[in-house]
């Protein structure tokens, strides 16, 4: 088998700590560990194999980013929503309809899931719905989304 050179040896360590640094907590990546630059260089079978992997840890770890972007949007889209209504009730509609919420809102309209349509088959807000939330929790950026590791 062929070694590596003591450059590719030393590029390989940067790309393994570069990629500690900016995943954290990944159990697969956790176990790939720096060449020590003593005696025989690797050979290339063995430094193709960890930057494989550190290749497929970071590739899962930009899918997840995009899903919790995706995530903080929506949450973030409900929270405007909720304000909204809310400073409709504040200015004296008790019943906010979506089109009065939508006139709070600096663009967009409002996440259609707080909203329920009445009899007279308009659309209002859902305090009822609003009163059983935990805020706090729901609508929390600190959401763990479930990991998705395919090895």
């Amino acid at each position: 088998m062929l070694e590596v050179t003591e450059l590719v040896v030393e590029q390989a360590n940067d790309v393994i700590r570069d990629a500690k640094n900016i995943v954290e907590g990944d159990m697969y990546l956790d176990r790939v560990k720096e060449f020590v630059p003593a005696g025989d260089n690797p050979v290339y079978p063995d430094v193709l194999l960890k930057l494989r992997t550190v290749q497929q840890c970071l590739s899962q770890f930009g899918a997840g980013r995009v899903d919790r972007e995706k995530h903080l949007v929506k949450i973030l889209h409900e929270a405007r929503t909720i304000l909204g209504a809310l400073q409709c009730y504040m200015d004296g509609a008790e019943y906010p309809s979506k089109d009065e919420v939508k006139k709070t809102l600096d663009e967009g309209s409002p996440a259609s899931s707080w909203f329920f349509r009445s009899d007279d088959d308009n659309e209002y807000f859902d305090f009822e719905r609003l009163d059983r939330r935990k805020l706090d929790e729901y609508l929390s950026d600190n959401v763990v989304l479930p990991e998705k590791h395919e090895k």
